[in-house]
């Protein structure tokens, strides 16, 4: 006679069915879906909502409180030794040499493709960076790619500040999002913040928020938290 059923597939293969859709159905909900649409759009110096792929440069809302936002070697071109941080052009006036870089920015909803208020992204430099970088790999006969997404580095013991640095592997570190901090009727302009705050992507994760502010160090204008304020922002469009 025929051979009696595995009595372990049989009654295995439902259960990790069931789990295999339950994993589905909650990833596409989580990361798909948007779970909140009626948070207000971030909007640019030209009063348009702030959109998925689309380039603007970070700039202070405050005259002489530094440049737009760039990407920084910490290590002063050292040779062999590149750490790139996020930081500030040293003054506002913009010139070939000191533009600033211009970010992309990308909802952690997959389906949400309009920036908005304390809402979850990545937020990375949109230009290359060769001319950044290119110091680093002069002495090496290999060429070193650099990420340019931002990320939120570990509490430094001297400075007692967490620096925003660069680097695509670092979980929910690399999730911020834009909180605001006025509206200059004058101008009708929105004054933001940005915060690392990773809610949407960790609800349950006991986190050490902190709004992003200015570090010096060296003459050098780093991004971090942990500071005393944060630093007030526009969004321009590039």
């Amino acid at each position: 006679g025929s051979l009696p059923p595995s009595p372990s597939i049989d009654k295995m293969k439902p259960m990790k069915l069931i789990k295999i859709i339950l994993t589905w159905l909650i990833f596409t909900t989580t990361t798909s879906t948007p779970q909140n649409d009626t948070n207000p759009p971030v909007l640019d110096t030209s009063g348009w909502p702030l959109r998925r792929g689309t380039k603007y440069y970070i700039k202070p809302a405050v005259a002489r409180n530094g440049g737009r936002l760039t990407m920084v070697n910490r290590s002063g071109n050292r040779k062999g030794s590149c750490a790139f941080y996020v930081g500030q052009e040293q003054n506002d006036v913009v010139s070939a040499s000191s533009s600033g870089l211009p970010v992309m920015i990308s909802p952690f909803f997959r389906g949400q493709n309009v920036v908005r208020e304390n809402k979850n992204f990545k937020i990375q430099f949109a230009e290359p960076v060769e001319n950044i970088t290119s110091s680093c790999n002069s002495s090496s006969t290999t060429t070193v790619k650099y990420s340019t997404v931002w990320g939120v580095g570990l509490q430094e013991e001297r400075s007692g500040r967490r620096l925003i640095e660069t680097g695509d592997n670092k979980g929910y570190a690399n999730y911020f999002h834009v909180i605001r901090l006025l509206h200059k009727d004058d101008d009708d302009i929105i004054v933001y913040g940005l915060r690392w705050c990773p809610v949407e992507i960790c609800p349950n994760c006991r986190l050490y928020c902190g709004d992003i502010g200015v570090y010096v160090e060296k003459g050098k204008r780093l991004l971090a938290l942990d500071g005393n304020s944060v630093l007030p922002v526009v969004f321009e469009r590039a």
